[in-house]
């Protein structure tokens, strides 16, 4: 298995892999997916956000994580933030924690100061945890 960064222009060519990794991976409500999901087209073809995919042998994908560099307002540092998770089968943590090693890379090459992400998926705080990441806030949300 390798994974690797898509540049913008195969956008397109796996935009349907994406909208389904993203629609599944990503807590947002009903009402705002389709917004969310057009978002996230022009953030990846702009080169504003970086879609990693996680390929097999038979170079089929089996796992997508879309990346977006941005300033952390509340403390004005520059982060890797991380807006999509998503594997189509079950992968070991090994796997998990060689990719996290290259978003690393990636996010140092950046100067990004942290690596960042939110989630309420217990998988994947499981997963955080284990590779070393601690919990910074808890955000909560009233509906009107």
């Amino acid at each position: 298995m390798k994974t690797i960064k898509l540049i913008s222009t195969q956008i397109p060519e796996y935009w349907e892999l994406i909208k389904y990794a993203a629609s599944r991976a990503v807590e947002i409500d009903e009402r705002d997916l389709q917004s969310a999901l057009v978002w996230l087209l022009h953030e990846l073809l702009s080169d504003k956000a970086q879609c990693w995919v996680r390929i097999d042998d038979e170079r089929k994908i089996v796992a997508v994580v879309v990346t977006r560099l941005e300033i952390d307002k509340r403390i004005n540092r520059k982060a890797l933030y991380v807006h999509v998770t998503f594997s189509y089968r079950s992968m070991p943590f090994e796997q998990w924690a060689q990719d996290f090693e290259l978003l690393k890379k990636f996010a140092r090459e950046e100067s990004c100061d942290t690596i960042s992400f939110a989630t309420n998926n217990p998988l994947l705080m499981e997963m955080d945890r284990a590779l070393g990441c601690r919990e910074a806030y808890r955000s909560f949300v009233y509906d009107l």
